[in-house]
């Protein structure tokens, strides 16, 4: 049996949700949170306090009227002078009050929650690599994105609930005081609406929850069928036109499911309409009835109007507000599960200390993925000693990249252990120790908002030592195209900014080259380093890189042999093991899997 929303369970959780937003809340801003919460009590109290003089006004005004005063006999001190002031003076107070807050509800929207939205991406940033290609976590970040609002919506509901709960209680003690049966049955008539309401935005929620990997497939296709890199491709391949397609269909199949639901609401709060009729209709009649008793005066009876509605009215708001506020906690709990999200991967204390290139060991190692069955790599050992240039070549999925994973520790090995110069991976500080690598992945990242110099130095600002951004670009074979720019390296890397240039994909790829040589890291990890760029560059940037990084540990992956035939050593993956290694010469003359592909590719090129 579904377990019920409003259980004890989600009960506990929600005031432990509560909890844990106002902590993050009032962290951002005290003062203003405090000064909205005290407005917000204010401006509660203050429509008793205005219907009260009110009523005292109408009496006051029907007394001097039935006696026959005229204007000019008032002084400043009649009683209809100073409920007159005493109105006014209510009036403004309460216009500056909510003038204020409205100042304070701007401030909080436009500055406390961006500030708190830079801290949720801030916070997603930090997450490890594995985070990012789990699903599920995936999911969760797009449900913590889409929900951020609910940080800033839960506290602000729930001081609204505290504001009507305060006036309901004052106009209750009021109804029950003229009435109790009254209060009864004005109780009774406006639960239904409520429940209703209720019952709509339990149902839009599931239907929210249900459809997260829906939502995040529209904003993928949206964000590539804008881009301008995909521009391209889309256009000729008709790939547009497929994907506008698919978004129709998805915004079919997932809004008319939305306006069901709310169609099926829109009709329950309609048959509510009969009972706002008979309070309506009711209310006046008994009160008017009890005035020409002479159970109270004119101004009395405004009073009474005032309050039973302000009643009914706060009466079905804190209803409401209960079921915002209960929603809002379940937005806010995807926010609270990537906010309090602990990495699997866990930095050590130990510094990487010095400009050398360690001692890298593989000692045992066997990895499988998470909720995998399948050993991505198993049993490998090898060790690479400083200086060392190696190449890992295999097919695809022999277990490569999982390999520079492991020794990046995106992921920590599921057995056996990694040691850099002896000393147990898991024991190294990672922000020191990614401090020594430099890495170009065959996915490398493009900052097209930044400019071409900017994209090289990034990460390393402050450099000491003799590397330039005029020697990365040489090393990177991207010097002549960039000095022939206007800005040379003052351009952004995409015309969609000020003083944009778009590159090819080959030039880009240079720029990444580029960045990884200007790092100037003891360790250089080439992932498919020259996947976009010709036969000849690709020659001039190795030339470059067994030339100038002699003293460098060298690791590449690649699929071209021209690449990797001149490493020291070369390890063949196959099925996630190291089926051979040695130098190219001796690889070919064992004539095992190496031999096989090489003489294949050979025979291509021939």
């Amino acid at each position: 049996m579904k377990n019920s929303k409003y259980s004890r369970a989600n009960i506990k959780k929600f005031f432990v949700n509560a909890a844990w937003t106002y902590r993050q809340v009032f962290s951002l801003a005290p003062l203003d949170m405090s000064l909205i919460l005290i407005t917000i009590l204010v401006i509660a109290f203050l429509p008793t306090v205005s219907a009260f003089i009110a009523a005292k006004t109408v009496d006051e005004t029907i007394r001097l009227v039935t006696g026959g005063v005229s204007f000019t006999e008032l002084n400043w001190d009649s009683p209809i002078i100073l409920l007159t002031l005493a109105m006014s003076t209510v009036l403004v107070i309460n216009s500056m009050i909510k003038s204020y807050r409205n100042f304070l509800d701007s401030k909080f929207k436009e500055l406390h929650l961006q500030r708190y939205t830079d801290r949720l991406y801030a916070k997603i940033s930090s997450l490890d690599v594995q985070s990012f290609e789990d699903k599920n976590v995936s999911n969760s970040i797009q449900k913590a994105k889409d929900n951020l609002w609910k940080v800033r919506d839960f506290v602000l509901t729930s001081f609204s609930l505290l504001s009507e709960t305060v006036g309901m209680v004052i106009s209750s003690v009021i109804v029950l005081q003229l009435s109790p049966m009254l209060f009864i049955i004005l109780t009774l008539i406006t639960l239904p609406g409520s429940v209703f309401f209720i019952q709509f935005i339990r149902e839009w929620w599931d239907f929210y929850d249900g459809h997260t990997e829906e939502f995040r497939t529209r904003w993928w296709i949206f964000g590539n069928i804008t881009h301008e890199e995909n521009a391209q491709e889309n256009k000729v391949s008709n790939a547009d036109t497929v994907l506008t397609k698919i978004v129709d269909k998805l915004g079919d199949s997932v809004y008319n499911e939305n306006v069901n639901i709310r169609g099926r609401w829109l009709n329950k709060e309609l048959s509510t309409g009969i009972l706002n009729f008979a309070q309506n209709f009711l209310t006046p009649i008994y009160l008017i009835a009890r005035l020409l008793k002479g159970d109270f005066t004119i101004g009395e009876l405004s009073f009474y109007m005032n309050r039973t509605g302000d009643y009914t009215n706060r009466l079905d708001s804190v209803l409401g507000l209960i079921v915002d506020i209960f929603d809002s906690s379940i937005g806010v709990e995807h926010v609270k599960d990537i906010m309090e999200r602990k990495n699997t991967v866990v930095s050590g204390n130990r510094q990487v200390k010095g400009n050398k290139p360690p001692i890298i060991e593989f000692k045992n190692v066997s990895f499988k993925y998470p909720g995998s069955k399948r050993y991505s790599l198993k049993n490998v050992s090898l060790k690479i000693v400083p200086g060392e240039e190696i190449a890992i070549v295999g097919e695809n999925g022999a277990g490569k990249t999982t390999f520079i994973k492991l020794l990046l520790r995106f992921y920590d090995p599921t057995s056996g252990e990694i040691l850099i110069d002896g000393i147990p991976l898991k024991t190294l500080d990672l922000k020191s120790y990614y401090r020594s690598i430099g890495v170009l992945f065959q996915e490398y990242n493009t900052y097209n908002f930044l400019t071409i110099e900017e994209n090289i130095s990034i990460g390393r600002e402050n450099k000491k030592n003799g590397m330039t951004i005029e020697k990365a670009l040489r090393l990177g074979d991207a010097f002549k195209f960039v000095s022939k720019l206007d800005l040379k390296t003052k351009h952004r890397m995409s015309k969609q900014f000020k003083d944009g240039v778009n590159l090819s994909s080959g030039q880009q790829q240079k720029i990444a080259l580029a960045r990884m040589f200007y790092r100037d890291a003891p360790v250089l990890i080439l992932d498919e380093p020259t996947a976009s760029i010709d036969a000849v560059a690709e020659h001039k940037i190795f030339e470059r890189i067994y030339k100038f990084m002699s003293n460098k540990t060298v690791i590449i992956i690649s699929h071209r042999f021209s690449t990797v035939r001149n490493a020291q050593k070369v390890y063949v993956f196959h099925k996630g093991e190291v089926v051979e290694s040695g130098s190219h010469q001796e690889l070919i003359s064992l004539k095992g899997k190496y031999h096989k592909s090489f003489t294949l590719q050979a025979k291509g090129y021939n």
